[in-house]
């Protein structure tokens, strides 16, 4: 999890599903992980009747969009929150854009 303009580690970012069945929270170095199992009619009695001869097809839990927010970032349409990932991709890089940055100083002149 990067910063989209500063390219910095974004900590404390929640990296989520759309359909919200998977959530985290990135750690101090913008890392986080999620796991995921491959259903099969033995782990999983929703995939199956149970009354068919043959083994239903494995199937995988595995979101295929990730989307990522953090007060602070934008949530825009086009602002980079979310990616999509495929079945065999392992690493995903997601970035948010600051709502503002500013850098500089702020003098006061006596009045």
């Amino acid at each position: 999890m990067l910063n989209g303009v500063t390219h910095e580690p974004i900590g404390r970012a929640l990296v989520f599903s759309p359909d919200n069945r998977f959530a985290i929270f990135t750690d101090d170095h913008g890392h986080f992980e999620l796991s995921f199992l491959t259903a099969t009619p033995e782990n999983s009695g929703a995939l199956g009747t149970g009354v068919s001869s043959r083994p239903a097809p494995a199937q995988s839990n595995r979101p295929n969009l990730l989307w990522v927010k953090k007060p602070g970032f934008l949530e825009e349409p086009g602002s980079q929150r979310g990616a999509y990932i495929v079945p065999t991709q392992k690493e995903v890089t997601l970035s948010l854009v600051p709502e503002g940055l500013i850098v500089g100083r702020v003098k006061f002149a006596p009045l």
